[in-house]
């Protein structure tokens, strides 16, 4: 047998094994998904606000549940150069510390692309998604994307 015949055995072995490790991938079982994007077509954002780019209602069907979040934004800025980040909100609160953290400079006259990653424990019941851009500079948000993962603790 050859060792490109090999090599892939092994490593397909090893992932199998490790997914039947407790503690692993069996902590959370998936219980509903909402994925959104789109494109702002280079809508304004003034310096130092939090403008919403995605809003909705997610109901939760069990008495604890861990939201996985992610968010992915596009910016261009044409005049000035600063910092700008990607802010997520459940029920009004913030996920991480306001503003999230931030994501570098955005170049003066370029795009940039940002992502931000994060999680929420939420109770039964319905419950708000927002999420948000904030920017220390006049930006153009561009296009978007953005996941909500409803997991068991």
């Amino acid at each position: 047998m050859r060792i490109n015949k090999i090599v892939p055995a092994i490593a397909g072995l090893a992932i199998a094994l490790g997914l039947q490790t407790p503690g692993f991938a069996n902590e959370h079982e998936v219980l509903g998904m909402y994925v959104n994007s789109g494109d702002l077509n280079k809508l304004q954002v003034a310096t130092g606000t939090e403008t919403t780019f995605d809003s909705t209602t997610i109901h939760y069907p069990k008495d604890n549940c861990t939201l996985a979040l992610s968010a992915m934004l596009e910016i261009h800025s044409a005049d000035y150069q600063g910092e700008w980040g990607i802010v997520a909100m459940v029920d009004g609160q913030y996920v991480d510390s306001p503003y999230g953290p931030y994501q570098g400079f955005e170049p003066i006259a370029s795009y940039a692309t940002g992502n931000w990653q994060g999680n929420y424990p939420v109770s039964k019941g319905p419950h708000t998604v927002t999420f948000q851009i904030y920017p220390q500079i006049s930006v153009l948000l561009d296009q978007w994307s953005d996941t909500v993962i409803i997991a068991t603790p």
